[in-house]
């Protein structure tokens, strides 16, 4: 019988440690031995497939032949070493992964597909939420519910702010991702309206934390209460061309940096043309900490995405119906992004997704933008 290392295993040095995770069933194995002779172990592993009698000859070489035995044992026991069979098999499903430089995306899945929920599926799962909130408070406290920033504050009078009136059959069918620009300018107004009305589900929720003492199972939704919204105005009709926070206690704009940042955002976002023409962008960013406290297993950040892009929706269909087009994209240059916004605790706050809004010329056929692409 052949044997060879677990393709499944990720390999590397943590500090005077060799740590070795294993994708399959994620585990994490930390070796404190000298790590030149570890590393010249696993080289026996790697080199092609041996059988158990070549494995020990070559581990004899490196140790006593009692611990040799033992490392093996352990080995077989950890699953650090397969069979030739599993070995095929189990390379074939992450093959590309690896191949391609996929490694720590790899990682991220398949620990996320395999949470150990803290609240478990029981008859009465309430109780063990509510009592681990408890403890939560107890121990760490209850984080932030908004983040305020104090400056200059800009809004418009929300018994003037009106919905259109439309079909979201027709509103569906006419979403869609265009690039003929039309040059007028967007009025604060159809901003403010977009904002007030996309974002009042989550600025809801938010609320309702401020009850929190008197209802702990209102953390369920934790991620609407872990996102902030900064829109970088380009072209809009009575607001300066700054970047501003959304406030979603106040439901206003705070001012939080003076300056034109168009050319910036086009670098940012790997110089796309959209930028060129953009009325406004929205970068949509998370605070990690208020996620975290709450939902303490790594599945959370599959919720968090899909959540997003569930909010990005909305702002879409808002935005569809006030006839201001969007362009959504996940390609960001982060430290530059990072730099802008000031985010300076990385583990803390990162930015996820990014948004351009600019109005539609229906006069040109959709090829125009490609025709004069090169222009």
């Amino acid at each position: 019988m052949f044997y060879i290392w677990n393709p499944y295993l990720i390999i590397d040095f943590f500090w005077d440690k060799l740590r070795i995770k294993n994708l399959e069933n994620s585990k994490i194995f930390l070796y404190s031995w000298d790590p030149i002779k570890i590393s010249k172990i696993f080289e026996v592993l790697f080199n092609w497939f041996k059988t158990e009698k070549e494995i020990l000859w070559e581990l004899y070489k490196l140790l006593w032949k009692k611990d040799s035995f033992i490392l093996w044992k352990y080995f077989l026991e950890k699953d650090i070493v397969v069979e030739e069979f599993t070995f095929n098999k189990l390379k074939s499903q992450i093959e590309i992964w690896l191949k391609y430089n996929w490694t720590h995306s790899l990682l991220f899945h398949v620990w996320s597909l395999k949470p150990n929920y803290i609240e478990p599926y029981t008859d009465n799962p309430n109780d063990i939420r509510v009592s681990n909130y408890e403890k939560y408070i107890q121990k760490d406290w209850f984080p932030d519910i908004y983040k305020e920033i104090n400056s200059v504050i800009f809004s418009y009078s929300t018994e003037l702010l009106e919905l259109p009136k439309v079909n979201i059959k027709d509103l569906l069918y006419s979403r869609r991702t265009v690039r003929n620009f039309n040059q007028d300018k967007i009025d604060f107004k159809t901003l403010y309206s977009i904002l007030y009305f996309s974002l009042e589900k989550v600025s809801f929720v938010r609320s309702k934390l401020e009850n929190i003492w008197k209802n702990f199972c209102l953390l369920k939704n934790s991620e609407f209460t872990s996102l902030e919204f900064y829109i970088v105005v380009f072209d809009i009709i009575w607001l300066e061309p700054w970047i501003y926070h959304f406030n979603l206690k106040t439901k206003k704009l705070d001012l939080f940096k003076r300056w034109y940042f168009r050319e910036s955002v086009k670098d940012i976002q790997m110089w796309q043309h959209v930028v060129n023409n953009a009325k406004f962008s929205i970068y949509i960013t998370a605070d990690f900490h208020k996620l975290i406290w709450r939902y303490r297993y790594s599945h959370k950040l599959r919720s968090l995405l899909i959540q997003i892009w569930k909010i990005s929706q909305d702002i879409i269909n808002f935005s569809t119906s006030y006839d201001v087009w969007v362009f959504v994209s996940p390609a960001i240059k982060d430290s530059k992004i990072e730099k802008l916004l000031e985010i300076t605790d990385l583990e803390r706050e990162s930015v996820l997704y990014f948004m351009c809004f600019w109005k539609y010329d229906k006069d040109k056929p959709e090829s125009y933008y490609f025709d004069n692409l090169r222009s």
